[in-house]
């Protein structure tokens, strides 16, 4: 529910966007936008996050339903992709080693930060901290990733990104497991 209150937000960004923000001329030679592949995108992504959630309950007939529905959808996603002049997401740019290996270099990354986002409060509140200090707990989190990422930026335009994705990967590596062996009680969550 707390994420309930982004929706009057990004509705009223949508709606700025629209007024003011000038059509791509390809739009206008009749090249809309992709809207059969975003549906389908949305889909496959709610759903695998569905699978995702409903996979630490065990393996059940409704997961492996949920499972058959994500590879249909995306298959489906593929094929009308695969299809469409220009497509919201290209399936031949993973054709691209550097691409799919940036790909799966950014999910990766993600997954450890969000992880860690969920649960460092959980663990927190496990441990009998209240609301508050969880809270204030985040702030370095989130800190750092505004104060880092343009430093990180920046960087990446002088020495090439090679390194700084490698030293910002180990680094979050270090952290996840600093935050892992923490606590014996850890396993308890």
């Amino acid at each position: 529910a707390i994420f309930l209150v982004n929706l009057p937000l990004v509705a009223v960004a949508l709606t700025l966007s629209l007024m003011r923000l000038p059509r791509d001329p390809a739009e206008r030679r009749g090249r809309g936008f992709d809207w059969r592949g975003a549906v389908l995108l949305a889909v496959v992504l709610a759903s695998a996050a569905y699978v995702a959630q409903q996979a630490g309950r065990g393996f059940t007939p409704t997961l492996a339903a949920a499972l058959a529905g994500v590879l249909l959808t995306g298959g489906v996603l593929l094929w009308v992709e695969r299809r469409q002049a220009h497509p919201v997401l290209d399936p031949a740019f993973f054709a691209s080693r550097t691409f799919s290996a940036a790909n799966a270099g950014i999910a990766l990354a993600n997954l450890a930060m969000y992880c860690t986002l969920l649960v460092v409060p959980q663990y927190l509140a496990a441990t009998g901290h209240d609301s508050a200090t969880i809270g204030f707990s985040l702030i370095p989190l989130s800190l750092s990733m505004v104060l880092f990422a343009p430093w990180g930026g920046r960087l990446s335009d002088k020495v090439g990104r090679r390194w700084p994705v490698a030293m910002g990967v180990g680094l979050q590596t270090v952290g996840a497991l600093a935050v892992l062996r923490s606590e014996e009680h850890t396993s308890e969550l």
